[in-house]
């Protein structure tokens, strides 16, 4: 053997020594909710449930609101700054007309015959189930972001947090009232009251200081944001409406996957929604529990209240579809909230004696995730 070889054979082992083993490939998730946040756990799991189900050939790192906050994500996502993100759709209302249309159509929960205990619960599964196996034109609004959907979990039903009482449809004439969204704030017109447009951070402060008579928002909101040191009265009932919060993946980072890591993601995001869902639930009667703690009033808006209401919602379902059409250009809108009220019988049934999470996540599997084919699905 020559000198030449000799030293070139000695190379190439020294290189194979130095070489790093096959590192595993890492995905990242732009949480919007802070560290400290009840949902915070929930991602951390969803991370440890990939690793361990891939065998370590897959990792993810969770970044809560340090990579993107809400507002960031849909951008951030659809140019892989991060690949997965949960998303605030009605932020993105030119991007997301579909998806709005839908959140805005869980409206339907709070109609006669439509009632449950876990209206969001519900809702997060016939909307996650219309989106991944009945909407070929939502899967095309979400690629057109380059994403892929992964599941929607939604926040509990709008109440009514109040510093008078109001017991009547009469009484909240002309009451000024916190609107987040183009839902609500039809919502206070149609009550014939006024509606205000604040962020959620600044209604303490306007609830405190006189600027508003009400705020419409979840049970969390009440704890999230100390609303319940300041208001006085919580009502039930209306106006009801929920805020969506679907988790999206960068389409090309999903296609990368291999379609046995696809499988796995698809399962484990049907566990990721359930758990999200799931801690909405448990933080809204957490906060629920804590307006009656706290000496204040919880009832239900009155009966007349509740009628005034319900023809609202009847009514603003009934021009859903014309009104994104007109505002979006959206074709089939009415096909689609057809399909979402039709899915409520049956998805109220599947989870009204839900006791958990991870009972949620089997029905959500067997309902929805396990009928995705991983091999076609989002490529």
């Amino acid at each position: 053997m020559t000198i030449f070889k000799r030293i070139m054979l000695a190379g190439g082992s020294i290189i194979a020594l130095a070489a790093p083993a096959v590192q595993a490939d890492t995905l990242s998730y732009a949480s919007g909710w802070p560290p400290s946040a009840r949902v915070t756990p929930v991602f951390e799991k969803y991370a440890d449930t990939i690793e361990e189900r891939t065998n370590g050939d897959l990792s993810m790192k969770i970044y809560p609101l340090s990579l993107l906050n809400f507002l960031e994500a849909n951008e951030g996502v659809k140019n892989g700054i991060a690949d997965l993100a949960t998303m605030l759709t009605p932020y993105f209302a030119a991007e997301y007309p579909r998806m709005n249309m839908l959140s805005e159509a869980s409206s339907v929960m709070a109609l006669e015959g439509n009632e449950s205990s876990v209206p969001a619960i519900a809702y997060a599964g016939m909307m996650t189930e219309l989106v991944m196996l009945d909407c070929p034109s939502c899967q095309d609004e979400v690629k057109r972001q380059n994403q892929v959907s992964l599941g929607v979990a939604m926040t509990p039903p709008y109440l009514m947090a109040c510093m008078t009482e109001i017991t009547s449809a009469e009484e909240l004439k002309g009451k000024r009232v916190r609107a987040g969204g183009a839902f609500w704030s039809r919502w206070v017109e149609a009550m014939e009251a006024v509606p205000v447009s604040l962020s959620i951070n600044e209604t303490f402060e306007a609830l405190e200081q006189g600027v508003l008579d009400c705020s419409l928002g979840t049970a969390p909101d009440l704890d999230n944001f100390s609303l319940n040191e300041v208001v006085k009265h919580v009502y039930l009932g209306a106006p009801s409406g929920m805020f969506p919060f679907p988790t999206n993946m960068n389409l090309n980072r999903w296609q990368g996957l291999s379609e046995e890591q696809r499988a796995v993601m698809l399962d484990a995001s049907a566990e990721l929604i359930a758990g999200l869902a799931w801690e909405y639930h448990l933080t809204g009667q957490q906060a629920l529990e804590d307006v009656v703690s706290g000496g204040n009033e919880l009832t239900e808006v009155s009966d007349d209240l509740r009628a005034k209401s319900r023809a609202f919602l009847q009514s603003d379902l009934d021009a859903l579809a014309g009104a994104y059409k007109a505002n979006f250009g959206m074709e089939g809108g009415d096909e689609l909230v057809q399909k979402i009220s039709a899915l409520a019988p049956r998805w109220i049934e599947l989870v009204e004696d839900v006791n958990g999470p991870d009972e949620l996540a089997e029905i959500l599997k067997r309902e929805i995730f396990s009928k995705v084919d991983a091999k076609t699905y989002g490529m």
